[in-house]
């Protein structure tokens, strides 16, 4: 069924059930790529935000691609063009978008020119430091959820066969494994300062 079809056929059935508890027909579209995705490229990608799976799902690797083969892949997950650009994601090149790279998305993001809300964004930022051997600020990455970083940098390694996810995973189990414990001394020194 279409896109187009799944709308018309939502506008008169607007009710999408998982087993008897109702879904918002958007999630149950996506969640339907989801599964297409992974019968097609024949591996589950690990859980993440939408734009991460976007970027590692569909566009990594791409290198140039029309407005219109763009338009059609995003249609169905909720993205635009617009969206990918002000994400960084791509960059318009003529007739063509260019799919940005992790090192040049991840110097925009170390220098601050965009926010690290997505984990993608995590993971160019951590790409750009390590090979540019810059300091990390470990700070910037604590609202990540670890274990999905983690998982995110060995399918990446596994994927693209780059070491340097590999690395990167040993630098953030050694330094983010840490972090909530001396998240809560911190906050628990803080207290005991102010009583």
């Amino acid at each position: 069924m279409s896109t187009a079809q799944v709308e018309i056929y939502s506008q008169h059935y607007p009710e999408v059930y998982r087993g008897d508890q109702p879904v918002e027909v958007d999630e149950a579209i996506q969640e339907g790529f989801a599964i297409a995705e992974e019968f097609i490229l024949g591996k589950k990608l690990p859980e993440m935000d939408n734009p991460s799976a976007v970027y590692v799902g569909v566009l990594m690797g791409m290198g140039k691609i029309t407005l219109d083969n763009l338009t059609q892949l995003m249609l169905p997950r909720g993205l635009g063009v617009d969206d990918l650009k002000r994400l960084g994601m791509v960059e318009s090149l003529g007739n063509f978008f260019l799919v940005r790279g992790p090192l040049v998305r991840g110097k925009e993001l170390f220098e601050g020119r965009r926010p690290l809300r997505y984990l993608v964004d995590a993971v160019h930022y951590l790409y750009y430091a390590y090979n540019e051997d810059r300091p990390i600020d470990w700070r910037e990455l604590t609202h990540f959820d670890g274990a999905k970083l983690l998982r995110l940098l060995g399918y990446l390694a596994d994927e693209t066969k780059d070491h340097t996810y590999d690395s990167i995973q040993d630098l953030v189990s050694r330094n983010l494994a840490d972090k909530p414990r001396q998240l809560e001394a911190v906050q628990l020194s803080m207290l005991n300062r102010m009583t």
